[in-house]
């Protein structure tokens, strides 16, 4: 009875894994490589930056750091950062389905300041220079609270950023702890962002609070106020909230903004490409149809060298692949082609802890133990072996996701994964579905459909079934001499590789070259562009077909009374464009319509 309701349970989960794996109402999640996305460059906005600002690889790295950590939590995964020269940031966002906006929240400065409004007129200061209006802003619109200043003697308006200028620094965003969390307040019914100051931050803050009650306490990000609260009571425990926002996706952009940390340098966009798959469909189909033809050879094998337990193992097969692609889908994890293979890598390792599992038990059926005395002893004898080769791949794999970059860590992590599915589908399932075949089907206590006899060692050496002993040891000087031949001839290979022969290290370790072809016929296909490369001897290019804000600019020109000397000084000028760059020749155009010349010269280089 124990035995099916496990069954049960085991077919529950595979049905529900099934539906989530296929359903389209869960998408899985795709790389760069695989669905296209955005890619940025974005370079120091130096008209923004402070007077001394030093601009060095550490620097770069800090804004690197930061711009991961947005990233990861507006939920942009599978993104890939990393510094481009001396100081560029390239970001690559797959799929994002809003570039403006992601883009917006990425490069944000998000520099907080809480600020003495010492300089504003308030119950406790009516003398102050500056005088403070408010208008609220429409929160079904989802516009924020507006702040405007004027001075209070002229009556003149105020630049707020002159106002800002001259309040004291009480708190800056360093100073918060990253567990700002955007909540409904109870009372009022809008979104604020709570905040937790650290403790030497929380106790100037609270001496500030004790000493200046009734004064105006403004809360800033990028030099915007977007709260100005008179202090009513002292805040000495070092939480604070904001108001202001309307809507709960300000407030939550604000609160993951304010966990991020600041930029140490404001950053700007110096170039935006929307860039199709790296990867062509017919890729994607093939690697596909490799997972396909990789599991219908596992199960082959399984059901002709393991009969009756091969064909349990194939049914755990399957429920192993449903259950990990289910899984990558719950987790939210982006499949790119090095995910795929590490998935397809964990297949064969899938089946590895059942091999593990029938020849032990093989050996026990041998020994005369009745069946299912057989499968337990075979199951528990195998599982400190199997936990042990998962243990090791895991310990690489979290190397990898430690110190590797994007790609490395997404083949980390699925391989991973499928490991630990794989152990539990073969401890699991398969001993759950083998001993409720022995237990309800006569036909598989039949010991001839475990198929004892059959072993690789029967094969090679046929007086090993009939139990002659392997002299193995007495030819180990054979042996080692083969396995040092081997050995020798691939280390001599590693060392030729920088002459050609051996390994050949891809643009990873060699570096190479971007090149940016622009193309007037959009219908031009990756597969198109890879097949003119090779046909040039450039082979294993990395291609992309995307588009750019401005691919082509094109020049408009008209005159009267042109003679044809000036016609060829007009084309002369164009082409040696020192503004413009990339005159396409073919597609210049020039005409003569009542005396007047209507020209249209295109350039390749991107003007806006």
């Amino acid at each position: 009875m124990r035995q099916l309701l496990t069954f049960i349970a085991l077919l529950a989960l595979a049905g529900a894994a099934i539906f989530y794996s296929v359903s389209p109402q869960y998408p899985v999640k795709l790389g760069l490589d695989l669905q296209g996305g955005m890619r940025v460059t974005l370079e120091p906005d130096r008209a923004k930056m402070p007077p001394g600002q030093v601009l060095n690889a550490e620097v770069m790295e800090q804004v690197r750091g930061v711009l991961e950590n947005r990233v990861n939590s507006f939920g942009l995964s599978g993104a890939e950062l990393r510094v481009k020269g001396s100081d560029q940031i390239l970001v690559q966002l797959p799929g994002a389905k809003n570039p403006e906006e992601a883009l917006a929240q990425i490069s944000k400065v998000a520099q907080l300041e809480l600020r003495h409004f010492v300089n504003v007129r308030g119950p406790r200061n009516m003398t102050a220079r500056y005088e403070m209006s408010m208008a609220a802003g429409n929160a079904q619109a989802g516009e924020p609270d507006k702040y405007t200043f004027r001075d209070a003697v002229s009556g003149k308006p105020a630049d707020a950023k002159e106002v800002i200028a001259g309040a004291p620094l009480i708190v800056k965003g360093n100073d918060l702890k990253p567990t700002s969390r955007a909540v409904i307040d109870p009372t009022a019914g809008k979104p604020i962002v709570t905040f937790e100051l650290r403790p030497e931050a929380a106790r100037v803050f609270a001496d500030f609070t004790i000493k200046n009650q009734g004064e105006i306490l403004a809360i800033i990000l990028d030099d915007e106020v977007i709260s100005a609260p008179s202090i009513d009571t002292p805040i000495t425990e070092g939480n604070g909230q904001i108001s202001g926002s309307s809507v709960m996706a300000e407030a939550k952009v604000l609160s993951n903004l304010l966990n991020s940390g600041a930029l140490p340098i404001p950053m700007k966009a110096a170039e935006t490409q929307v860039v199709g798959a790296t990867l062509g469909q017919e890729s994607i189909n093939r690697s596909i149809m490799a997972g396909l033809v990789g599991i219908a050879i596992v199960a082959l094998f399984m059901l002709l060298y393991y009969w009756l337990p091969g064909f349990v193992a194939c049914i755990a097969l399957v429920m192993y692949a449903a259950l990990t692609f289910a899984l990558f889908k719950a987790i939210g994890l982006v499949l790119d082609l090095p995910g795929i293979t590490g998935f397809i890598l964990s297949i064969g390792m899938a089946v590895d802890g059942n091999i593990l599992i029938f020849e032990r038990m093989k050996e026990e059926l041998a020994a005369g133990k009745p069946l299912s005395q057989a499968i337990q002893t075979g199951f528990t004898r195998a599982f400190g072996a199997i936990l042990d080769s998962n243990v090791t791949v895991w310990i690489i794999a979290l190397i990898l996701v430690m110190l590797g970059s994007p790609m490395v860590k997404g083949f980390a992590i699925t391989l991973a994964l499928g490991n630990a599915v794989a152990m539990f589908t073969a401890i699991t399932v398969t001993r759950a579905l083998l001993l409720l075949l022995v237990e309800f089907a006569p036909f598989a206590r039949n010991i001839k459909l475990y198929a004892i006899n059959n072993s690789w060692l029967a094969l090679v050496f046929p007086q090993w079934r009939q139990g002659a002993v392997l002299r193995i040891y007495e030819k180990r000087k054979l042996y080692f001499t083969i396995s040092g031949v081997l050995a020798t001839i691939s280390v001599v290979f590693i060392f030729l590789s920088p002459f050609g022969m051996g390994l050949k290290p891809g643009i990873d370790f060699t570096g190479g070259s971007v090149i940016e072809a622009a193309f007037r016929d959009p219908a031009v296909t990756r597969e198109q562009v890879v097949t003119a490369l090779e046909g040039a001897g450039v082979r294993d290019a990395v291609v992309r077909i995307g588009k750019s804000q401005a691919t082509w600019t094109t020049v408009n020109l008209e005159a009267t009374d042109v003679t044809p000397t000036d016609q060829a000084r007009i084309r002369e000028h164009l082409e040696k464009s020192q503004i413009l760059t990339g005159f396409d020749p073919d597609a210049y155009k020039a005409e003569t319509t009542d005396k007047t010349l209507k020209v249209t010269a295109t350039f390749t280089s991107p003007v806006t």
